[in-house]
């Protein structure tokens, strides 16, 4: 990876983007960001405050959350966010939410338009 493109700890934005391109897998944001998983670790913990999986988790979720209105679809915003499968993100997003991305869609669309 040239060095432009390496990952700085320091810029959140980074984080969130190489996230994306690693579809949220550690180990692939492991090879992306050209640092070990234990540095990873502990970079997101003390960083974030979060541990990795759990921040992954996290950001995930919140690209689905932003897809949904965008893709207009729960399966497409499910498979553009990384996940196997729309049920998945079906159950993740109410376990963290509270409402399905179904219901969300409805509610964003009757206050956005």
């Amino acid at each position: 990876m040239p060095h432009s493109l390496r990952f700085d700890a320091r810029n959140t934005r980074d984080w969130s983007r190489l996230a994306w391109q690693a579809r949220y897998h550690p180990q692939a944001l492991v090879r992306v960001a050209g640092v070990s998983r234990r540095q990873l670790q502990r970079l997101c913990q003390d960083r974030m405050g979060l541990g990795l999986e759990e921040w992954l988790f996290r950001q995930r979720l919140m690209a689905a959350g932003f897809l949904l209105p965008e893709t207009g679809s729960v399966k497409r915003a499910a498979f553009a966010a990384g996940y196997p499968s729309a049920a998945q993100l079906c159950r993740e997003f109410k376990r963290y939410h509270g409402i399905t991305p179904g219901k969300y869609l409805q509610r964003f669309r009757y206050w956005w338009g």
